[in-house]
């Protein structure tokens, strides 16, 4: 075998390799589009949010988290309300998982 035949078999191999990594990266990001997606008009269907109202809650979050008093001393609505977010976001990311 001349050092050509293997640098072309080589290249093939690396060439087919970062190909089906693309297409990983390809088929989990077109997922998570739809999964959020899907999570935005079902916010706007069922629950009248719009995306900009739920943009901005996205932006307030790791202040709202951050700035909250320690959870024995909140409220209980408001714990009730993050674990409430925290169930239908687990939910939504894993009925999905099959795309």
């Amino acid at each position: 075998m001349s050092v050509d035949l293997i640098i072309l078999i080589a290249a093939i191999f690396v060439a087919w390799l970062v190909f089906t990594w693309l297409v990983k990266v390809v088929k989990a990001s077109i997922s998570t589009a739809i999964t959020i997606a899907v999570i935005v008009l079902i916010l706007q269907l069922v629950f009248g949010i719009g995306p900009q109202e739920l943009w901005q809650q996205i932006l307030d979050l790791p202040q709202m988290l951050f700035d909250r008093e320690t959870p024995e001393n909140s409220n209980d609505l408001v714990k009730g309300e993050f674990l409430l977010f925290t169930d239908f976001l687990f939910f939504s990311t894993n009925i999905f998982r099959f795309l």
